[in-house]
């Protein structure tokens, strides 16, 4: 496993604009370095706001196999197979 990319960007709050954002962007690349096909599951976790006044919107290259893994709000889990040396990037 090796990571790519972790930002964190905050916008700026205005005078007449109450909303504010907060972009997180992280990546990581997953190599299978055996000798032989292997599947993989990786879990991750997303934001959840607990205010209806907070929106959370989370995106997912490439999309997420499953949506709040094993009845876990906010867990969210990719699975896929990995050929010997092949690599594959989850941002």
């Amino acid at each position: 496993m090796k990571q790519l990319t972790d930002e964190n960007k905050q916008g700026d709050k205005g005078v007449f604009n109450r909303q504010q954002t907060k972009t997180i962007t992280q990546a990581y690349q997953f190599t299978n370095q055996h000798n032989r096909r292997v599947r993989l599951e990786v879990l991750g976790a997303e934001p959840v706001s607990s205010d209806d006044n907070i929106k959370v919107t989370a995106t997912h290259t490439p999309s997420v196999s499953q949506q709040d893994w094993n009845d876990n709000k906010g867990m969210v889990a990719w699975e896929f197979d990995l050929a010997s040396q092949q690599s594959q990037v989850i941002q």
